[in-house]
């Protein structure tokens, strides 16, 4: 997640952002480059994503936020007392939102709208503690919220009162965390296809591990080949980002946030495979990294193009992010899960709103939530106002 914030505050350096990117004038975000027209790029660092099609159109607007004292120029009440460290992971609760500041080494539960706040169980080295939370997770139907410890490697169950439920060992560190409502639960790791180039023909590594319930019982979802190396899910020599997300039920979603690929799986086994639109700058860039590093060059820039999915009720597959189109336009994008096929883009404007990496659905595919590091945590909806034909 840490290369993710980097990226931003580039993108936000590219659009000529001051302070605070989650401070309009009276309350919440500097005015963006969308409010100036089109969205202005670093050389070399496309910021920009694409739509395929648009079904429809329309516009975002705040519903309710939170941010730290100070942050704003009319405090209000609900800011009290809220001095997060390094906001780094979000879920969307039924009754509200859990936010990970993992430098603090804290999990908050938050109401709705944001009146209400408590910290989840307490960090430290006892009993039903966690130590260095990386990820957290909330399974479909239940009252409970997971937490995904690095080091040492575990997962802590908790209700959503704060009461540990158990805690489960892993043999080997984790990135990221899913549940289904199985209990069965996925786990990321890195993705590193350069590491595997010096190795046999036959060389893999393991990216997302399934496990059942009890935690014992341990195989491979998703495997790197070295052959992987330079393909549309692995396009980047380094770290490639996979961000792992609940469907409903007994799918989950394994993301390859800098590529857009979404594979859908069940019980640990791949189902379906979505492909969002991909822009060809960002290819031109995925293709000039891998040259430079086979060169010698060791940096690199991952372009995230999806940061979270959801399922609807329709069947509907939904994918948002938090770069906007060349016309300054955020989108969110649909495709029918059975065929794959597209079902058009909703694309909306954000006057005075800059989204950030930390971008997440709410409960319905038109609410969002976005959080940034500093700790502004913001709840959108988007509001459709015409429907292309």
């Amino acid at each position: 997640m840490r290369y993710i914030w980097k990226l931003w505050a580039l993108a936000l350096v590219a659009c000529g952002g001051e302070g605070d990117p989650f401070a309009r004038p009276e309350s919440r975000i500097d005015a963006t480059a969308a409010e100036r027209g089109r969205p202005q790029e670093v050389p070399g660092f496309p910021v920009l994503s694409c739509i395929d099609s648009i079904a429809a159109e329309g516009s975002l607007r705040e519903v309710t936020a939170i941010a730290p004292p100070g942050r704003r120029r009319v405090p209000i009440a609900k800011d009290s007392n809220w001095y997060p460290a390094q906001i780094t992971d979000l879920e969307v609760l039924d009754s509200g939102f859990a936010v990970l500041d993992a430098g603090a080494v804290e999990v908050h539960l938050f109401s709705s709208d944001f009146s209400r706040r408590q910290i989840l169980a307490r960090s430290g080295q006892g009993p039903g503690e966690y130590q260095n939370p990386q990820a957290i997770a909330a399974p479909p139907g239940r009252d409970e919220l997971w937490i995904l410890d690095r080091n040492p490697p575990r997962v802590l169950r908790y209700s959503a009162q704060g009461d540990h439920l158990s805690t489960t060992s892993l043999d080997r560190t984790g990135l990221d965390l899913v549940v289904d409502s199985a209990g069965n639960f996925y786990v990321s790791h890195l993705a590193i296809p350069s590491a595997l180039l010096e190795r046999g023909a036959d060389s893999l590594s393991t990216v997302v591990s399934f496990y059942a319930p009890d935690g014992r019982s341990r195989r491979d979802a998703v495997v790197m080949r070295r052959s992987d190396y330079g393909t549309r899910r692995f396009p980047l020599p380094g770290p490639n980002e996979i961000r792992l997300a609940s469907l409903g039920g007994p799918l989950v979603a394994i993301i390859y946030t800098g590529s857009g690929v979404i594979e859908v799986f069940r019980e640990g086994r791949l189902q379906h495979v979505i492909n969002a639109c991909m822009p060809e700058r960002v290819l031109k860039a995925y293709a000039e990294q891998r040259a430079a590093f086979e060169k010698g060059t060791m940096s690199q820039r991952s372009f995230p193009l999806v940061t979270d999915v959801m399922l609807d009720p329709s069947g509907t597959m939904r994918a948002v992010g938090f770069a906007p189109d060349e016309d300054a336009r955020y989108h969110i994008d649909s495709w029918e899960l059975g065929t794959g096929q597209s079902a058009g883009s909703v694309a909306f404007m954000a006057p005075g709103v800059r989204l950030p990496p930390l971008l997440r659905f709410g409960v319905a595919w038109h609410d969002l939530v976005a959080a940034e590091e500093a700790g502004f945590v913001a709840s959108f909806r988007v509001e459709v106002s015409a429907v292309s034909h």
